[in-house]
């Protein structure tokens, strides 16, 4: 194995392998309110879509199960 591919494959916690970094989610969470409220013109604007899907009952009872007490 070369020095060069083995400087590649150094664990980061900060940027794990196999899960999102908070960048990462944040951006799904956009592509899902644009797919879902813009391209069914249900929400005007980004910034409306993310406050819809943010607000959804749904939404916030899943988030709740996994916010700190």
């Amino acid at each position: 194995m070369a020095a060069s591919t083995k400087a590649l494959k150094v664990k980061n916690m900060r940027a794990p392998e196999k899960a999102l970094t908070r960048s990462e989610f944040l951006e799904v969470m956009g592509r899902v309110a644009i797919d879902k409220y813009m391209r069914n013109k249900i929400a005007k604007n980004t910034s409306e879509a993310l406050s819809m899907l943010f607000n959804e009952p749904a939404f916030v009872s899943h988030i709740a199960e996994y916010e700190d007490p």
